[in-house]
């Protein structure tokens, strides 16, 4: 072998060395970069997404938990109220954000209807999120005016199959579990009660305190401070068993409507592309979130049932869930949300 064939051979294998070298740096950079991104943040404000007007249970919980998320992060939590389009319009929002865990989704059930209903879009949007918690579960009930002569649920399908057609019931929209509560209530009694959607669950119950609807189908805490000033009455508790902050009001189903069960839930998602240190802080940070001084008290005194646990069981549950509301979507008809 010639001196210069020797020579380009040292040559080409620094050159082959080096390369490595680069590109071992490089990987190295690349690893150390997430877990690095997680420490350091949050490093500005952080906005939670909320798919509903202000006032509703989504709303309020977002609000409560932003408070000891802000001393823990040292930052402001922004609420962004994005109602309309039963969470669509949201849902779209959030899913569009940059993966950087500055731009989070508050919502609850409606979320995985969005799919079965919305076809292309909803999937599309709901393929871009992931879970990171789930915060609650939260009671639904159905209550009434003041006025309505019924005290019980029994007593209502008697008055509503006497009146067909002479009870409309609010709800936070279409597709919400208001809406799909008070669908299953028709499809096991055979009433004839009408629909009327809200962009939140606080307007629907303002319409029926003021006499526009008799019925509101809600989560319990948008009812809370108008049961207690005499404003709404509770008829029953859609949930499978009754809710430890109104023990005395009974279930649907004890109400003489057996197995009847919708129940609700609030979780935390991001978009999909989140590094898997980032969602982990976040898991963490949102979970103590919900142990901080008094939150957890306040927010059972108001209805919710704490949750929490961690990103990987809270999306096998949306997964259930899209698949069991698909089809209760289908058998009711719902076509646009």
């Amino acid at each position: 072998m010639s001196k210069r064939s020797r020579s380009c051979g040292v040559a080409s294998a620094f050159a082959l060395t080096e390369s490595v070298l680069a590109g071992a740096l490089a990987i190295i950079l690349f690893v150390s970069a997430a877990p690095s991104a997680a420490q350091t943040y949050p490093s500005k404000p952080v906005r939670f997404v909320v798919p509903f007007s202000p006032g509703g249970s989504s709303d309020i919980l977002a609000r409560t938990i932003a408070i000891p998320l802000e001393r823990q992060w040292r930052q402001t939590v922004v609420i962004d109220n994005r109602g309309g389009g039963g969470t669509l319009v949201g849902t779209q929002l959030a899913s569009r954000a940059a993966s950087d865990g500055y731009t989070l989704l508050i919502t609850n059930i409606a979320y995985t209807l969005v799919p079965s209903v919305h076809a292309e879009q909803g999937f599309e949007a709901t393929q871009r999120l992931r879970g990171v918690v789930q915060l609650v579960s939260q009671p639904t009930v159905i209550a009434a005016h003041p006025t309505v002569t019924a005290k019980t649920v029994a007593q209502l399908v008697d008055y509503a199959r006497a009146k067909p057609g002479a009870i409309n019931f609010g709800s936070s929209g279409v597709g919400s579990v208001g809406h799909l509560a008070g669908e299953m209530l028709k499809q096991k009694t055979g009433i004839d009660i009408t629909h009327v959607p809200y962009k939140g669950g606080a307007p629907a119950a303002v319409d029926t305190i003021s006499g526009l609807t008799q019925l509101v189908i809600v989560g319990l805490p948008t009812t809370f401070a108008h049961v207690k000033a005499g404003r709404l009455k509770l008829l029953a508790v859609t949930d499978p068993r009754r809710a430890a902050a109104i023990p005395d009001v009974p279930t649907v189903s004890e109400s003489g409507i057996p197995g009847y069960s919708v129940s609700n839930w609030v979780g935390v998602l991001a978009p999909a592309g989140l590094s898997a240190a980032l969602v982990q802080r976040l898991n963490a940070d949102i979970n103590a979130s919900l142990k901080a001084g008094d939150t957890g008290t306040r927010l059972e005194a108001q209805g919710f049932e704490l949750v929490g646990g961690d990103a990987a069981k809270f999306d096998q549950f949306i997964s259930h869930e899209i698949r069991q509301w698909t089809a209760v979507v289908k058998k009711a008809g719902i076509t646009s949300l």
